[in-house]
């Protein structure tokens, strides 16, 4: 048990194997429902993890809210499909994702119902609560209701990721703008993060905090993508960026929000509704190359025709 706020007490309970971390002070009910799930386990003890497959896992948050973080998840998760390889969005905002939305789909089932069978899962049950778009992406929906979020411990988060891992070439977990334990468990499962940021100043002042926050948190650099999304060409600002940034973005999106907008209004991908925007193109491009980065096989996605010039701020 420890402070709520201190992600820092988090992570070192993790890497001490703590499986589970209460806030001071303690909560009577929170308390008794933890011991009665264990007290179901052999000995009182978790089962061991199953091995991972070869399923790959990108988790995408923004550097706070409002920069678009669902709709890159979904985009990203769409794309790939269209270059061959299987996907699900795991909406890990649990109080009010709307990741479902974005495809159209019923949140008939979530986390939640995953966390109601402890340690009684396995892929197929998984495949049960995973609802499916007319794209081929599979989604793990946000609970329907609000409180039905305290329903999901940090460990049944981790049981579902490496589930998701089982049952699709990538899943793409869409993350609040919060370092709960929740949410660092999927950061530190995950084999990529993108931290999705925007270039006006209360956004670049949050990117940079994310980004000091990740590292001292011990997420390793290597690991970890920035993603400028909403990009305005602007020679002067993408100067200032870089320079108060400390790095450079390793890959942007253009500022079409109306595109975007569209697609989420009719519950379809971008590549439904504008094929040929620059916006769909340049996320078309995005998941090719995290699909790349996570060491999958990407054949050329339908519809491609990524022709643009990157910004001279992007890496190479």
């Amino acid at each position: 048990a420890g402070p709520l706020a201190e992600s820092a007490w988090i992570v070192r309970a993790m890497r001490l194997g703590a499986r589970e971390y209460l806030s001071l002070p303690l909560d009577g009910v929170a308390l008794a429902e933890l011991v009665g799930r264990l007290s179901l386990e052999p000995h009182g003890t978790l089962p061991a993890p199953e091995p991972l497959t070869d399923g790959k896992l990108v988790a995408v948050m923004g550097a706070k809210g409002g920069v678009g973080t669902t709709s890159i998840a979904c985009g990203i998760a769409a794309a790939a499909v269209r270059c061959g390889n299987s996907s699900a969005v795991i909406d890990l905002d649990l109080q009010f994702g709307d990741a479902a939305l974005h495809f159209d789909l019923p949140a008939r089932y979530s986390l939640a119902d995953l966390a109601k069978r402890g340690t009684d899962v396995d892929p197929d049950l998984l495949s049960s609560l995973l609802a499916e778009h007319e794209s081929g992406v599979a989604v793990l929906a946000a609970p329907r209701a609000p409180e039905d979020s305290e329903r999901v411990h940090p460990i049944d988060v981790e049981t579902g990721l490496r589930l998701v891992r089982a049952v699709r070439d990538l899943g793409v977990v869409d993350l609040p703008c919060l370092f709960d334990e929740r949410s660092l468990r999927a950061l530190f499962a995950a084999d990529l993060v993108l931290i999705v940021g925007v270039l006006d100043l209360p956004g670049m002042a949050a990117t940079k905090r994310s980004l000091e926050l990740l590292q001292r948190l011990g997420i390793p650099r290597e690991k970890l993508r920035l993603v400028i999304n909403r990009y305005a060409k602007d020679r002067a600002l993408e100067r200032d960026a870089e320079e108060f940034l400390g790095t450079r973005a390793d890959f942007v999106l253009p500022n079409d929000y109306g595109t975007a907008l569209e697609a989420v209004s009719a519950g379809k991908t971008l590549m439904d509704v504008a094929p040929r925007r620059e916006l769909t193109q340049e996320t078309e491009a995005l998941s090719r190359q995290v699909q790349r980065w996570c060491g999958l096989e990407v054949a050329e996605s339908t519809g491609s025709r990524r022709k643009l010039a990157w910004p001279s701020w992007m890496r190479r």
